[in-house]
């Protein structure tokens, strides 16, 4: 199947030019070992060049614009940075291209650079994980985090665009971890309060009041269609609520969809069994449960447990993905 893929990516190749033009780029990949698997280098979904390897070495000549590209062989991947009318070459081992990886020629600072960045940046991740949720642990990280990738950059050798466009995403990345920081903090204000009112209507435009669910534990799951990590999780909800549904609980997915995009909604919702109950927020990304539970439209998905009289358990509940979701629900 994969060098099926790979054989109709072929087609969709530019046709090289003879000689290089002042805007073209001169890259070389040499690569270490035996490999049947196409190199190709793609900006966004967008493949500039792809070919096989011929004798370890892969040559590509063609115009691009100065940016971020990735670097495919086989499942394995890169993230590099290139410019026209500067040669780079990249060398690795084709069974650990992160891991062998040397840049040389031009803009090799600015590839290292990422590189080791790219390497803080997981070693934040593994740390963030080991705070467990503990907010002021959380917080501490992310500062570090900011101010020693920043400190980074301050490097004047480095290529000034590069720079900007690096300093962008630290800052980027750090508002998302910000957002997730922000809604465990809201979350631990919220246990045990009773859940806000909030404004939802079913599939037929009816308004529906989370008060007829009295009575039951509500595990509520806030979603969208344009959400990769959302769609990520649904399959998983839909398991939970066909696993316990003999059980005293609610299944409740919230859409944020903007208005525009309800047809969306009712098409992705189909086939979901009777065990979930789908409802839709009134202000799409602006909807007040958005506003009551997190700190903006890149919290989601977020999942909430409520309690029999209408309390919130817990305002950060695990994914439907994660071991623990199955647990707490099974101990209800």
């Amino acid at each position: 199947m994969k060098s099926k893929l790979l054989c109709i990516l072929l087609f969709f190749v530019y046709v090289l030019p003879a000689f290089a033009q002042p805007d073209d780029l001169d890259l070389t990949v040499k690569i270490e070992g035996e490999t049947n698997e196409p190199l190709a280098l793609l900006s966004g979904l967008n493949i500039k060049g792809i070919k096989k390897v011929a004798d370890g070495k892969y040559n590509l000549r063609i115009p691009i614009s100065k940016g971020f590209y990735h670097v495919f062989l086989g499942s394995q991947r890169m993230r590099v940075y290139l410019e026209p009318g500067k040669s780079t070459t990249i060398s690795f081992n084709q069974e650990n291209m992160l891991g062998t990886v040397v840049f040389t020629d031009a803009l090799a600072a600015e590839n290292k650079l990422m590189r080791s960045m790219a390497q803080f940046d997981h070693a934040i991740d593994l740390k963030l994980t080991e705070c467990n949720d503990n907010v002021d642990c959380m917080q501490a990280l992310l500062t570090k985090r900011n101010h020693d990738l920043e400190a980074k950059l301050k490097n004047n050798a480095l290529d000034e665009d590069f720079r900007a466009y690096m300093l962008a995403d630290i800052r980027s990345d750090g508002e998302t971890m910000q957002y997730r920081i922000n809604n465990l903090k809201k979350a631990g204000r919220m246990k045990g309060k009773p859940m806000p009112k909030v404004t939802l209507y079913n599939a037929a435009g009816e308004k529906v009041s989370m008060e007829t669910l009295k009575g039951k534990y509500v595990y509520i799951d806030v979603w969208a269609t344009w959400c990769g990590p959302c769609l990520y999780e649904a399959p998983y909800f839909t398991q939970l609520a066909e696993t316990y549904k003999d059980k005293n609980i609610a299944f409740v997915k919230v859409c944020i969809n903007e208005e525009r995009q309800l047809n969306d909604w009712k098409e992705h919702i189909q086939d979901d069994p009777a065990t979930v109950i789908n409802l839709a927020g009134n202000k799409g990304s602006d909807s007040d449960i958005i506003s009551k539970f997190s700190s903006g439209r890149k919290g989601i998905p977020f999942y909430v447990l409520l309690a029999p009289d209408g309390s919130i358990i817990n305002a950060n509940a695990p994914r439907p993905s994660e071991p623990e979701a199955a647990q707490l629900l099974q101990s209800l």
